[in-house]
């Protein structure tokens, strides 16, 4: 019998120095991997990964080089928002190596669903640029190893993170197949400036913009009626949600004004095609909204 939701972390992302100033800072791993403790003491909660991803994997998803850059430097600004600290490689490593484990044990029937507290984040990651607090792109290393199970054919992302993912998006648009379909909700205009209303179309990807302010109303009505069919008619095997909390009203770098009963609509909602899921930690930097949102996707899924 399959359980109801494993919870994942990974430790070595504390070891991820961006500094206390940073809004992406180690306050938010330490935050949920204290309330996962706390509050989930029945939950499996797996915080080391089995084995490392190999580096010449990775080349298969993000350049060559990009790989070598990141597994090589100890130190560096790579811009005004993305950090490389001497512990930031092996963060990235094994957040990313979590999320292909979570993947496989959700693949093969271990839990039904996975939320993965990792950092760093990942959906800004291109295939040849980390950006925007983002190094390796989590969720689509997910929906590949998800892939390489025979039972899986379609995986479907979902982004309801208030920034577009513009590195999911990048790498989804150079797949030659129909296997991954990248969805995304986020508020425009925002950084990255990316997936706008004039962004050129492509049948496995669809952006849905949001206003400023323009609340939980018109996001569910756009998930509701725009992301849901979509999902459903891509027919995928298994769901890969870049959870992003950073849309709460408490959120200080969006405007959205959701709320965590927001982030507990669109679990249920998402719940009820019965599709295996995979929870992976994007946005969030207000610490009580994060907290408070996550418990709120944690409960709809063991209920």
């Amino acid at each position: 019998m399959r359980d109801a939701l494993w919870l994942y972390s990974n430790s070595a992302g504390l070891g991820h120095n961006t500094g206390d100033a940073h809004p992406e800072n180690t306050r938010r791993l330490m935050t949920l991997r204290a309330m996962f403790e706390s509050d989930y003491p029945e939950l499996t909660h797996i915080d080391r990964v089995d084995a490392l991803l190999p580096l010449d994997w990775l080349k298969t998803v993000h350049a060559p080089e990009l790989i070598d850059t990141l597994s090589t430097t100890k130190t560096a600004q790579i811009d005004g928002d993305t950090i490389l600290s001497p512990g930031s490689w092996l963060a990235a490593l094994e957040a990313a190596s979590i999320a292909a484990q979570a993947s496989r044990d959700v693949i093969n029937g271990r839990t039904n669903a996975a939320f993965c507290a990792l950092r760093p984040p990942g959906h800004h990651a291109e295939y040849a640029r980390a950006m925007g607090f983002c190094l390796l792109n989590n969720a689509v290393i997910a929906a590949l190893k998800a892939l390489e199970n025979e039972e899986c054919d379609k995986v479907a992302i979902i982004d309801w993170d208030a920034h577009h993912g513009n590195g999911t998006e990048d790498l989804v648009r150079r797949r030659k197949t129909d296997d991954i379909h990248y969805l995304s909700t986020h508020e425009w205009p925002l950084f990255p400036g990316t997936g706008g209303p004039d962004a050129p179309d492509h049948p496995m990807i669809t952006n849905r913009v949001l206003s400023s302010c323009s609340g939980s109303e018109s996001f569910r009505a756009v998930f509701e009626k725009e992301i849901l069919p979509v999902i459903e008619h891509h027919a995928p095997d298994i769901l890969v949600i870049s959870a992003g909390f950073d849309a709460h009203r408490d959120d200080p770098l969006a405007t959205l004004t959701w709320d965590e009963e927001d982030y507990a609509w669109a679990t249920q909602m998402l719940k009820v095609l019965g599709k295996p899921m995979i929870f992976v930690l994007e946005g969030g930097y207000d610490l009580f909204a994060l907290e408070n949102s996550v418990t709120a996707v944690i409960d709809t899924l063991i209920t």
